[in-house]
């Protein structure tokens, strides 16, 4: 998720985003579990999907090569019963 313009940053809205989909998921879609893949240097990112109740799982070091260098990947998760 990116939310491009400046000024609409730190208003919460990605944090909506998110849960709504994680309900809607859960709720109408009625999976058991929820996974997304997040770049280990994306501190916001991180800390966002955090706060809406994803936890890290583990590291995929070196997975990606961008920009010259190698870059880890966090894989993070959240199931219906932890909500």
């Amino acid at each position: 998720m990116l939310i491009a313009d400046p000024a609409s940053r730190g208003k919460g809205y990605a944090r909506d985003a998110t849960m709504t989909l994680i309900h809607y998921a859960f709720r109408d879609l009625n999976l058991h579990r929820i996974y997304l893949r997040v770049y280990a240097d994306n501190a916001e990112a991180l800390k966002l999907y955090e706060r809406c109740g994803f936890e890290r799982e583990g590291t995929e070091r070196d997975a990606v090569y961008m920009g010259g260098c190698f870059r880890d990947i966090v894989l993070m998760s959240v199931l219906r019963r932890e909500r």
